[in-house]
């Protein structure tokens, strides 16, 4: 069943990218563990690439790993098409995991 996500969100930087995965992952993986779930706001993300999706995608591994959540809010337009672009949405559960090439 699901419930209201009640942690504060974390509001991610407007970058994402190869530049800022190694020091985003360490911070959010080290919460994730510390607090157990974890709430991340994306709305602000603007740039993403591979780097930026492998940072996501393996937060969500740890969080079923540990038997945790990981709760993705205010998507941007920028994620949710990179999301699209690799059929990842059931991974984020933002939709059905289709591309829409």
């Amino acid at each position: 069943m699901s419930h209201p996500i009640t942690l504060e969100p974390v509001v991610l930087p407007c970058e994402l990218t190869i530049y800022q995965a190694a020091t985003c992952y360490i911070e959010l993986s080290e919460k994730l563990v510390r607090e157990g779930e974890l709430a991340l706001d994306l709305h602000l993300v603007t740039d993403i690439d591979s780097a930026g999706l492998q940072v996501l995608l393996q937060l969500t591994n740890i969080a079923k790993q540990r038997g945790s959540e990981i709760h993705f809010c205010h998507v941007s337009a920028s994620v949710q098409n990179l999301i699209d672009l690799f059929a990842l949405g059931t991974d984020f559960g933002t939709q059905e995991g289709t591309p829409s090439l």
